[in-house]
């Protein structure tokens, strides 16, 4: 785990999370609370990301917060052709 670990909660602005169904707000923030992210990472700066549900979900954190800053369709990684 990072030394700053996520204070058992995800932010998750309303704008974002209207781009989730109701029914997966509860997870995203849920999984945010595990400090999703990787255990040599301690850059307030960076922005991290995962997929759920077929979204991308990136967050920042910040004073032990998780905070999403954007939600996007996931890239199936099928090229444009």
């Amino acid at each position: 785990m990072s030394s700053s670990p996520v204070g058992g909660s995800g932010e998750l602005p309303a704008a974002l999370a209207e781009r989730l169904p109701a029914g997966q707000r509860d997870t995203v923030r849920a999984l945010l609370a595990q400090d999703p992210r990787p255990a040599y990472q301690e850059d307030a700066a960076r922005v991290y990301g995962f997929v759920y549900a077929g979204q991308e979900i990136r967050f920042t954190v910040a004073d032990g917060v998780a905070r999403v800053v954007a939600v996007e369709p996931a890239n199936d990684g099928e090229a444009d052709e």
